[in-house]
């Protein structure tokens, strides 16, 4: 796992997540202006509203899509170095060989063949990539959070102006009738009601997102402990982990012998049953045997 390449993708996220930011906020400004002012937007304003809004549909679904592939990324790596460590114990043909003439040097050779730099460090750059993926979803939950409170704040008000706001288009020339003017209120707040439905959707994808990598964080620091403390290299994996800002509570584990990967298993179904539902096109393929044995596959003729 390149960490150049990993971090040029995640550039690339960061700026499409503050493009969206941005818009967002333009969203909240015409909202709370149209609840400062008691009256409705313009027809233009709303008709960029809504434009706006399907835009940024499109862009959140490839945003948290390249979210979702990075944290698979880093959920299949892990799972390949634990497998290879579950592994170790199997020597390789030179190793069995050696072990003809000594069982003792083959062991050595085995425990060496595990502690190598490369597979040390290979770990510490996942932690790292962990670690930054852990603080722009962190961070961009946050923000999305700040950001739905206060549109349904400002969307209760606006929903209890409504009379001001029939009001005020039954005042204006050519006026339209009660039933069209209640129409365009209501059409408003549903279009406002529908950014605040979003922002609920992308905080539930980021917790999503959170859930799983936090499950696979677990694995990757476990597995580095484990070497850290067969290669004597406990505190310099200490050091190491006290310069990633966004694994603190990780670190503590860490620091404090904690991490014994205590219901690992039942949190990590948990994390990739809601990671699979959300993002189908991660889930690991079914064989034959499991299509058979579930649900009917549809013929193609929907009846």
């Amino acid at each position: 796992m390149a960490e150049p390449g990993f971090n040029q993708k995640l550039a690339e996220i960061g700026r499409h997540l503050t493009a969206m930011r941005a818009s967002v906020e333009a969203s909240r400004s015409v909202l709370s202006q149209a609840v400062q002012q008691r009256r409705l937007p313009e027809d233009e304003v709303l008709a960029a509203e809504e434009q706006r809004q399907r835009d940024d549909a499109g862009r959140w679904r490839n945003t948290e899509g390249a979210l979702a592939a990075e944290v698979a990324m880093l959920g299949e790596a892990a799972a390949r170095h634990k497998l290879a460590f579950d592994r170790r114990d199997q020597p390789t043909g030179m190793e069995r060989l050696l072990g003809r003439f000594s069982r003792a040097a083959m062991r050595k050779r085995t425990v060496r063949r595990w502690l190598r730099l490369d597979s040390f460090d290979r770990l510490g750059a996942m932690m790292r990539q962990a670690d930054a993926l852990y603080g722009l979803l962190s961070a961009e939950r946050q923000h999305l959070l700040e950001e739905r409170h206060g549109c349904e704040s400002d969307l209760v008000q606006l929903a209890q102006q409504r009379a001001d706001m029939l009001q005020q288009l039954e005042m204006e020339p050519g006026a339209a009738a009660r039933a069209e003017a209640v129409g365009l209120v209501e059409d408003t707040l549903r279009l406002f009601g529908t950014l605040a439905t979003a922002l609920n959707d992308r905080v539930a994808s980021c917790n999503v997102l959170l859930h799983k990598l936090a499950v696979e964080t677990e694995e990757i620091l476990i597995l580095y402990r484990v070497l850290a403390d067969l290669g004597a290299q406990g505190p310099a994996a200490e050091a190491d982990l006290a310069r990633l800002p966004h694994l603190r509570e990780a670190h503590e584990r860490f620091r404090s012998g904690r991490l014994i990967g205590l219901d690992l298993d039942r949190l990590r179904e948990k994390a990739d049953a809601g990671f699979f539902l959300k993002f189908p096109a991660h889930a690991p393929a079914r064989s034959g045997s499991e299509t058979a044995s579930g649900s009917p596959v549809s013929s193609g003729n929907s009846g």
